[in-house]
């Protein structure tokens, strides 16, 4: 067999990101698509195999579609996950930073809140490190441009 398979969870994901932790173990990130109200959700396997992962939720709303559309995930400076993803319930463009390897907490900075209209249905977002180690998050605004939020800090604080 050239590849194995694992079905990880039953959990109705959509949109997926995926990088490999400092123990060398997959983490994928993906949107919770659900009838009423999504969440970004984060499953981190604890060996290669992934035959045990721990599943956490990192963002969710009480009420609401999009949470966690067009997920992007990297390292940061300090090896730490970094995600950027959409908010189509309020319209924002979210950057979420780990403070820990697991994801167990995490700061949640809001970039951008142009209007539930501006953003494309499909919106997502693109992520990269600049050369000074912060987060460099890109995403296209409806009928407008493509927009490049720079961040100051790693958290975008």
């Amino acid at each position: 067999r050239p590849a194995s398979f694992v079905n990880l969870v039953a959990d109705n994901p959509d949109d997926t990101a995926m990088l490999t932790g400092r123990n060398g173990a997959a983490m994928i990130a993906y949107k919770h698509d659900v009838a009423l109200s999504d969440s970004l959700k984060l499953v981190q396997c604890n060996n290669s195999a992934c035959t045990a992962p721990t599943v956490r939720q990192l963002d969710s709303i009480e009420f609401g579609l999009g949470l966690g559309d067009g997920v992007e995930m990297i390292s940061g400076a300090d090896g730490l996950p970094v995600l950027s993803y959409v908010d189509q319930s309020f319209g924002t463009i979210k950057l979420l930073r780990c403070t820990r390897q697991d994801c167990a907490t995490s700061t949640i900075t809001t970039l951008h809140a142009p209007a539930t209209a501006v953003l494309s249905t499909n919106a997502a977002t693109a992520l990269a490190m600049s050369a000074q180690g912060t987060p460099v998050v890109g995403y296209g605004v409806s009928g407008a441009s493509l927009t490049l939020s720079v961040c100051n800090t790693r958290g975008c604080l």
